[in-house]
């Protein structure tokens, strides 16, 4: 009898053993989790920092973003809208007309409000005017 309780003992404190183990091992693994996630944010609250100063650098570059739209009616004003909400503080958005046979400058000029100016264009070469 004395050995049957033995065994007994042993293999309650193996399964004790095994809890124990488990529970610790559970505890590590939602501790590094609850750490690597402190981390994550850590790391994007920086990067959103770092995007935001760059707008504050003085020797930014400005870009413009030449955007050919011929025969462009059914998707010129969701695309021009997407190149317009770039977020970049020396942006330029030029958008080339040539000649489309469709309605993209009426599309163009409903959606933007667009009106005739009287600027002229410095003429460096002989040009013709597009339709």
């Amino acid at each position: 009898m004395e050995f049957w309780t033995f065994v007994e003992a042993f293999v309650i404190a193996f399964n004790v053993l095994i809890l124990f183990y488990f529970a610790t091992l559970n505890l590590f693994y939602i501790s590094l989790s609850i750490m690597a996630s402190y981390q994550l944010f850590r790391f994007r609250m920086r990067l959103i920092s770092r995007h935001r100063d760059m707008h504050k650098v003085p020797i930014l570059p400005s870009v413009s973003v030449l955007s050919p739209a011929f025969n462009e009616e059914v998707t010129i004003a969701e695309s021009l809208r997407s190149q317009l909400n770039l977020d970049y503080p020396n942006l330029e958005v030029i958008v080339i007309n040539d000649g489309s046979r469709d309605n993209t400058l009426k599309v163009l000029k409903k959606e933007f409000k667009l009106v005739k100016t009287k600027r002229r264009p410095n003429e460096r070469i002989p040009t013709q005017r597009v339709k």
